[in-house]
């Protein structure tokens, strides 16, 4: 709620329903690391859905859809969107939580999503798609939990519509579903992989294909490694600041929760993979890693002291038996 109010509050000065580069500029301040900004891009996608904004922005067309669907003005519109998505990521992450270990651990998990480093952009930018992505990254969880790996492959393809970096959530999905499916799981990344081509190596949206953006040239590549040093001072400072902003000293207690979490929880780590080789061509690594972080955050409750948060309880469902009384028999069962 705080979110929605503080996010809210300051599009409050800003009620026309078309903002261009410069309002959205004024209004967020801008995005260093980039020669755009990400709030002005998308806002431009949500204003003209079938004209192709520049790359990447073009291949994100989901939120900017959903907020032109909501008739708002265009920022806010996108600042509702993100209160909304971050609240339904903090209610999944409690009732996951809640249900394993109780009601605090599950408050445990809403207060360590509050203090990542994907609810501080939010707070800064509204207008971007990270709550999005928390929410995804929270479902997936969620569905993995409960051995629903076919709708969480589905829900991590429609988040590829909202950002490419859906992708990493496809590949804890197949892992938790590999014990049980063995080959056929790889089949679960078939939706995400069609709508990933369909975005960027079709015309279907805006009657041509929009020109990719160069991610792997070298001077895209030495331009992210210019921003990275300039920012903080060497590479190795820079990946101390995307470890210190997205989850802290969550960190540290993600070995402890791996010793203690059913095993889903662990195999969300597998998003650390993909997200590795985004933060090299990417100039937002610690956003990334931030989204990375969401899907994590179970073990770093479970990490926390049984003190802080409860009784542990292991293992998928715990079934409770109650036993017959003495002098009765029990019915067979055939």
């Amino acid at each position: 709620m705080f979110c929605a109010v503080s996010a809210l509050e300051a599009l409050s000065a800003h009620p026309s329903a078309v903002y261009t580069q410069h309002d959205v500029a004024r209004c967020y301040g801008g995005d260093p690391v980039l020669d755009r900004n990400h709030a002005a891009c998308y806002a431009g996608v949500a204003q003209s859905p079938r004209v192709a904004e520049v790359a990447p922005f073009a291949f994100r067309p989901l939120v900017p859809w959903l907020v032109r669907a909501t008739g708002l003005p265009t920022m806010t519109g996108f600042a509702l969107l993100s209160a909304v998505f971050l609240g339904l990521a903090a209610a999944l992450l409690y009732d996951l939580l809640a249900r394993d270990m109780g009601p605090r651990a599950g408050l445990a998990g809403v207060a360590v999503l509050w203090l990542t480093g994907a609810t501080q952009s939010v707070l800064a930018y509204p207008g971007i798609v990270d709550a999005e992505l928390a929410a995804l990254g929270a479902l997936v969880v969620w569905l993995c939990r409960r051995d629903r790996f076919v709708v969480a492959c589905l829900a991590a393809a429609a988040g590829v519509a909202m950002h490419e970096m859906a992708l990493m959530f496809v590949v804890p999905v197949v892992a938790a579903a590999w014990p049980a499916r063995r080959r056929r799981a790889l089949l679960l990344a078939v939706p995400t992989v069609a709508v990933y081509v369909t975005l960027h190596f079709t015309p279907l949206l805006y009657g041509h294909i929009v020109p990719a953006y160069p991610t792997l040239s070298l001077e895209n590549l030495r331009h992210v490694h210019d921003l990275t040093s300039a920012s903080n001072g060497t590479v190795l400072g820079a990946l101390a600041y995307a470890v210190a902003y997205s989850l802290g000293v969550g960190w540290l207690l993600i070995p402890f929760g791996v010793r203690r979490a059913p095993r889903v929880y662990a195999l969300m780590a597998g998003t650390l993979l993909p997200t590795l080789g985004f933060c090299l061509i990417a100039a937002d690594y610690y956003r990334m890693l931030s989204v990375a972080a969401v899907p994590l955050i179970p073990l770093v409750v479970y990490g926390l002291p049984a003190a802080v948060v409860g009784r542990q309880r292991r293992g998928r469902v715990e079934v409770e038996v109650e036993t017959p009384p003495a002098g009765r028999g029990t019915a067979a069962v055939a």
